[in-house]
């Protein structure tokens, strides 16, 4: 019996990845699994989305399908999918402990504490949960984020409590949408990194202004290679972001600055392999 043709398994492949992938798809042939956030009716497999049942099946399918690796630039699902479906195939990729570590933006900031205090700002839980009475005890500004969120999704500066109030005060539907999406992160944090506690929950942080870049870079057998550092370009006025600029205006001494960090973040959370992005 003949070997299918070894393939890569891409998830949650839509938008510019989908037409990136495509260009490479005669060297580097693919298959797609999972479903678009953002258009109907495939973001209707939200309802009882289960990232364990979701990387069982494919596991089960990966040897008649051709299946030798796996990759995702997809934050919400990809990237904990991705390594979790590695993990049990026992092919290459981010440890899974490590994609929690990173994506639990609380016990992030917690690690950063620990490793690399000068490169953190001051954070704190917020202590109510969504919907409940906001704490009087809250020194504004303040910005104010989900623990577990992507593209930015109701982060922003609130200048008093009343603000806080509106920004934590879900109608049903929103309510909805916010818990399904942390909800199967949620039940894989609690099993594998139940110290970092729940997701669904409100960060604090110190407010800054200052100039925001990305670096990014791969960790190859523990090993960090940088890649580049991009600028990221907001419109003016606004924290909405335009576009990335390069070559990036910092100076050696902070890009070096910036890599001594991002080795020790990951180092501590035992990010050994696979492409990471660095917002800072």
């Amino acid at each position: 019996m003949s070997m299918a043709q070894p393939r890569c398994l891409v998830l949650f492949n839509y938008d510019w990845d989908q037409l990136g992938f495509a260009r490479w798809a005669a060297e580097f042939p693919s298959d797609s699994a999972g479903f678009d956030l953002f258009s109907f009716p495939s973001n209707a497999h939200l309802v009882n989305f289960d990232l364990e049942r979701f990387v069982a099946r494919l596991a089960k399918k990966a040897e008649s399908a051709g299946w030798q690796a796996v990759t995702s630039n997809h934050e919400q699902f990809g990237a904990l999918a991705a390594a979790m479906l590695a993990e049990k195939m026992g092919w290459p990729g981010t440890p899974v402990d490590a994609v929690l570590a990173c994506q639990h933006k609380f016990h992030a900031r917690q690690v950063l504490a620990q490793v690399a205090p000068e490169a953190n700002t001051p954070f704190s839980l917020l202590a109510s949960r969504y919907g409940e009475v906001v704490p009087d005890d809250i020194s504004y500004p303040v910005f104010v984020k989900p623990i577990k969120a992507a593209f930015s999704v109701l982060a922003r500066v609130v200048h008093n409590r009343a603000e806080l109030m509106v920004l934590t005060r879900f109608g049903f539907w929103e309510l909805w949408v916010i818990r399904h999406l942390v909800e199967p992160f949620e039940r894989i944090v609690q099993q594998r990194l139940p110290a970092a506690g729940s997701a669904h929950r409100m960060l604090l942080e110190a407010p800054v202004n200052a100039l925001q870049y990305n670096l990014d870079g791969y960790m190859f057998d523990g090993e960090l290679r940088p890649l580049g550092i991009v600028e990221s370009v907001m419109y003016p006025g606004t924290q909405a972001f335009m576009r990335f600029g390069y070559p990036c205006r910092i100076a050696e001494a902070g890009r070096a600055r910036a890599l001594d960090v991002a080795r020790r973040f990951l180092q501590a959370v035992g990010f050994t392999h696979g492409l990471f992005n660095s917002p800072s």
